[in-house]
């Protein structure tokens, strides 16, 4: 999970920042994505939307483009560098905590 900064080391689409990854947030808007590694950094700096989506955009889509401004708007403006944690909110790795976290709690049918 990355704690963003100055978000030149973060993938806008598929990194997890802000307790979501954009790409499964925002499947309709990402299916128009012109390039999908690009980095958090290029997005806050650029302001055209042609940019970044092949247009027109489908209507569900076009919905989406305000909720991402919404979320950027969360990051703080600073020009320090981004830091990473692990899902669990810690620098340090745990193989314990990786194995709670990857197996978690599975629903089950009523039936088992």
């Amino acid at each position: 999970m990355v704690n963003v900064a100055d978000g030149k080391s973060c993938l806008f689409w598929e990194d997890l920042w802000l307790n979501k990854v954009p790409r499964l947030h925002y499947p309709q808007l990402f299916s128009f994505a012109k390039n999908v590694g690009i980095s958090l950094h290029l997005v806050l700096n650029t302001e055209e939307l042609e940019d970044f989506f092949h247009l027109p955009l489908s209507p569900l889509a076009a919905t989406q483009p305000l909720q991402v401004a919404e979320d950027i708007l969360t990051l703080p403006a600073t020009v320090e560098k981004d830091t990473w944690n692990y899902i669990w909110g810690s620098p340090i790795y745990s193989t314990s905590r990786a194995y709670k976290q990857l197996t978690g709690s599975m629903p089950t049918h009523p039936f088992f």
